[in-house]
């Protein structure tokens, strides 16, 4: 007679169940890390992209400050929020969307962002982006922008990397750099430094400004993981 020997219902069932319990605790920090990866890939790409348009730009149309472009108003010195003294010619943006690949352009109308708010790295409410003195449009890519005009030769946009998909939060999904008259620069340096505004445990709606430098010179997002992350010391966790 041959004695065969094989696993029972009983074991298999308690294999199976030990395999999914150590699924469970690993697939999300695995899917979350692709996550990151995924948006660090694309913030780079589009840090270029924009940095090509403005380059191009500068080459065709002359220095920033010959553009005409006027600072947006955002209603905070007036009675009437949301009231826009410039026209859409007037905000950079529009300048810079023939160099770029646009699929939409709704200037300073409502239709290239989502109406629901945009967060705080601490999960606060940060602002409803969807302004009548932000200029915005959505890329080839699915990412969106969103432009402000602060003088004649400089101002900042947004880019929400994913489009309408959450988070749509800042320092997550969400990045912000400064125009000047001869670059872009990332926000997370001199403006809205790293460690004051990237801290997702930290209050105030500003959480999250600061984390764009970060990200594309570090390439992680691990402030979203550890404490004590700086510049000239720990840049990612152990």
């Amino acid at each position: 007679m041959n004695n065969k020997t094989a696993f029972t219902l009983a074991e298999v069932l308690i294999t199976l169940g030990i395999i999914g319990v150590v699924a469970a605790m690993t697939l999300p920090t695995l899917v979350q890390k692709h996550q990151e990866k995924v948006t660090i890939a694309k913030l780079k790409k589009s840090y270029s992209t924009m940095q090509q348009a403005y380059l191009m730009a500068v080459n065709e149309k002359g220095p920033i400050e010959t553009w005409g472009i006027l600072k947006s108003n955002d209603g905070r010195d007036d009675e009437a929020p949301d009231i826009t003294l410039y026209n859409d010619k007037e905000n950079i943006l529009y300048h810079l969307k023939d160099y770029l690949k646009v699929t939409k352009y709704c200037g300073l109308e409502k239709g290239c962002w989502y109406s629901t708010p945009m967060y705080s790295l601490n999960g606060g409410i940060f602002e409803y982006p969807d302004k009548g003195y932000y200029s915005k449009a959505i890329l080839a890519d699915g990412s969106m922008i969103m432009a402000y005009t602060e003088t004649s030769s400089s101002g900042f946009y947004r880019i929400d990397v994913n489009g309408k998909t959450p988070p749509n939060t800042m320092g997550k999904d969400i990045f912000t750099f400064t125009i000047t008259n001869n670059k872009i620069v990332p926000w997370g340096i001199s403006t809205y430094p790293f460690d004051k505004y990237c801290n997702p445990k930290e209050s105030g709606i500003d959480q999250g400004r600061g984390c764009t430098a970060w990200v594309i010179t570090n390439e992680n997002m691990n402030y979203l993981h550890c404490d004590g992350l700086s510049w000239d010391g720990k840049t990612k966790c152990n």
